[in-house]
């Protein structure tokens, strides 16, 4: 659980950033890896070897990391949809 929280901090901080991801890659060889990959709801897409190669779709998938994700890119937004433009800031800006 401690990659999960890692990652949301990580996607967040890249958020803040204005930084969008709309998709995730990760390949998985070992059982685990692909165990935990599928159950963290990552596409399958193909395999390069014996490696199974997975992709999520941050923007449409329903895996609970693309909808935290998008709840960050949200609150961002909106969070910049309520500040003051830079001319504004200021007492009257000579205007």
């Amino acid at each position: 659980m401690l990659n999960c929280h890692v990652t949301i901090h990580f996607i967040q901080e890249l958020a803040k950033k204005d930084i969008t991801i709309t998709k995730l890659y990760a390949t998985s060889v070992t059982p685990t890896g692909i165990a935990i990959l599928r159950n963290a709801k990552f596409q399958e897409i193909g395999q390069i070897g014996k490696c199974i190669a997975f992709e999520l779709d941050t923007m449409t998938s329903d895996a609970p990391l693309a909808i935290k994700y998008r709840a960050i890119l949200n609150k961002r937004n909106d969070s910049k949809t309520n500040e003051q433009p830079q001319w504004r800031k200021g007492q009257n800006n000579g205007i």
